[in-house]
């Protein structure tokens, strides 16, 4: 939840996987900074990054997977809410909070087939991510 550009809680991961964190991550990107019809926010998208950076530094390989991960990450609620749209009866009514046009919207996004932000997170991922970190530098003793 933001109140203006300040993350003040986070919620609902009582079905948080228990794989990768990456896939956390790219599922709360997903929830947390879309917009509808603008797109990703990327304010919310730096703040998320940043404040979760703070507490856990992504591994390099985290970054490399980051993007697909956000693809997956839609595609996976974009089909979990077809299957319980169709294949859940349910009371017309609550069928506006198991709408998979919302994930789909994301989806389209992210495999660049809509404008929306794409482009602008993975400008932001490249800016913040920080090589220095994984570098292992040797120091060698010079000897006389």
């Amino acid at each position: 939840m933001f109140k203006g550009d300040k993350v003040v809680a986070v919620l609902d991961f009582e079905a948080a996987c228990r794989g990768k964190f990456i896939f956390d991550l790219a599922t709360a990107v997903n929830a947390l900074c879309f917009e509808g019809v603008q797109g990703y926010s990327l304010k919310k998208f730096e703040a998320l990054l940043g404040g979760y950076e703070a507490l856990r530094t992504l591994s390099l390989a985290e970054w490399d997977a980051f993007p697909n991960e956000l693809r997956f990450a839609a595609f996976r609620f974009s089909a979990i809410r077809l299957r319980d749209f169709f294949l859940n009866p349910i009371d017309e009514r609550q069928r506006i909070n198991k709408d998979f046009q919302d994930f789909y919207d994301r989806l389209r996004i992210l495999r660049r087939e809509r404008e929306g932000g794409m482009e602008a997170l993975l400008m932001a991922m490249a800016t913040g991510y920080d090589y220095r970190k994984y570098q292992k530098v040797k120091a060698v003793a010079k000897r006389r």
